[in-house]
């Protein structure tokens, strides 16, 4: 008999601490609640239980190894067992305990405080357990744009033996930055911080402790601290470093039916929309795809459908982030014709100056014809030189010397701040007249000069043969007048020398 209530007696107590440790698991693991706690002050864990005689408190950080934070029993705290990295900076207040309060107070919280922590409380009556979390929360945000330098402000009060630690605590640990004993200690620096941070040493004796970070990458981004210590001072300062990466610029094209606008190297992630200029009530397709580089950048690219008939619309793409955003439009301009081996194309429909932005020209989309910078600086490619005769202050391209080879896409791109401005326009040669009017007329001209010509010949080789008929008549009267002289000479030889200078004279009088 004794041995059966002693087997139930162990039954019962096996079943009575799985039962408690169900219990405890159940209370480690429900939802705790939340206290945020800013770097460097105090904060207060609240915590509260029945009141009753004999009152013990203990509070525990639930690290991978318990840490014991305060403990108070037999009405006064108790010291032995606090881990050193605790030691002076908690107390409970004293004068609510018969309350039921067993709050802690928590001074100069660091960044190695966050975490869960656990408050017991028991009375003769009671027992009680309750979970909270720290949560570190830094007064300050730095934003750092991707690839440049940044500085991570922090200030203490001058004086001896300056120790100052910088550390990257969100999401992870990791050391970023050490001097003590006036020179750096980078032993146990993290590698990705290697070669990239400094301090402002000749700005010591002012209180600057800030660091300069160089070359921002996106894995930087997250939450820092940093400790200032002298003998007379003992600071610190947490803020979080958000990286950026703004677009830099929008490029927009037409490929066949298609309208792209697309950017690349961006942080965080953008957003892309399409608009129209003036407002269409049709509804245009597009499609947006965005890539993440390795350098944990976007590129994001976005393609538009066009529809016939529509040249007169501004095609509008915006890329956005939380922090920035940059917009382009796109239109089609009036097709422009060579003439003589010149041709004029403008950049916008209202030939308004553009002093102050800048402008790129180019051809096919790939060639650059001549860029022009806020501050009026021109510069034309080699190649086009001798084509290049102006460029007007509205943007408006004069060129000369054009051939077949000339023919294509005219590309201006205006910028200024946050926006560009594309106009594409196509140049090609002038076609021949095709109006039948003009024909005939050209046909008739040529007929009636052919006329003219013609006229003129058969008159002047008319006017050629009479003359030439004179002088045969002339002739002939001639040689008939010395025949007869001739003959009369020989009948009348006394008369002869008169009878001759008569008829001479007669014939000169014909002629």
């Amino acid at each position: 008999m004794g041995v059966f209530i002693f087997q139930k007696t162990l039954m019962m107590n096996k079943l009575f601490s799985v039962l408690f440790f169900l219990i405890h698991v159940w209370i480690l693991t429900r939802g705790d609640a939340e206290v945020s706690c800013q770097l460097g002050q105090s904060c207060i864990l609240p915590c509260s239980f029945t009141p009753g005689d004999d009152p013990a408190i203990h509070w525990i950080q639930l690290t991978l190894i318990k840490a014991k934070v305060h403990s108070y029993h037999d009405n006064k705290d108790h010291w032995v067992h606090q881990d050193q990295r605790f030691r002076g900076r908690t107390s409970l207040f004293k004068d609510q305990i018969s309350k039921g309060n067993a709050s802690l107070q928590l001074t100069g919280v660091m960044v190695q405080d966050e975490g869960r922590y656990q408050c017991f409380t028991s009375t003769i009556t009671h027992k009680n357990t309750s979970l909270l979390t720290i949560r570190i929360e830094c007064e300050a945000e730095v934003y750092c744009q991707f690839g440049q330098s940044c500085i991570l402000p922090c200030s203490f009060t001058p004086g001896d033996d300056l120790v100052i630690h910088w550390m990257y605590w969100k999401p992870t640990q990791a050391e970023v930055h050490y001097y003590y004993l006036n020179k750096d200690h980078l032993e146990h620096q993290h590698q990705r911080f290697r070669g990239r941070t400094s301090l402002f040493q000749d700005q010591f004796s002012k209180g600057n402790a800030s660091l300069q970070l160089t070359g921002v990458m996106v894995q930087d981004e997250g939450g820092y601290n940093c400790l200032a210590r002298t003998i007379a001072d003992k600071g610190g300062r947490c803020f979080t470093m958000k990286v950026y990466a703004p677009p830099q610029k929008i490029n927009m094209k037409q490929t066949e039916n298609q309208i792209i606008c697309s950017s690349d190297g961006i942080y965080p992630e953008p957003d892309l929309s399409w608009s129209i200029s003036p407002p269409s009530s049709r509804t245009f397709q597009n499609t947006t795809r965005v890539q993440e580089t390795e350098e944990l950048l976007y590129n994001i690219s976005s393609s538009l459908t066009l529809s016939d008939g529509e040249d007169d619309l501004d095609y509008i793409c915006t890329i956005s982030t939380p922090s920035n955003q940059r917009r382009a439009s796109w239109r089609r301009g009036p097709s422009v014709k060579i003439i003589s081996g010149e041709a004029t194309i403008s950049c916008s429909a209202s030939d308004s100056s553009l002093k102050g932005f800048s402008l790129v020209w180019s051809f096919n989309q790939n060639q650059m014809i001549v860029t022009k910078k806020e501050d009026d600086e021109q510069r034309v490619s080699e190649e086009w030189k001798q084509h290049v005769k102006d460029v007007s202050e509205s943007g408006r391209l004069t060129l000369q010397h054009l051939s077949a080879d000339h023919e294509g896409t005219y590309t201006c791109e205006v910028s200024k701040d946050e926006e560009t401005n594309i106009t594409q326009v196509s140049l090609s040669p002038a076609e021949e007249s095709n109006n039948p009017h003009v024909t005939i007329i050209i046909v008739l001209t040529v007929i009636g000069i052919s006329a003219v010509v013609i006229a003129l010949v058969f008159f002047c080789r008319r006017r050629r043969r009479n003359a030439q008929r004179k002088a045969a008549e002339v002739s002939s009267v001639a040689s008939n007048t010395e025949i007869i002289l001739n003959r009369i000479s020989e009948e009348a030889p006394a008369d002869y020398g008169a009878v001759r200078n008569d008829q001479e004279q007669q014939a000169e009088t014909t002629l």
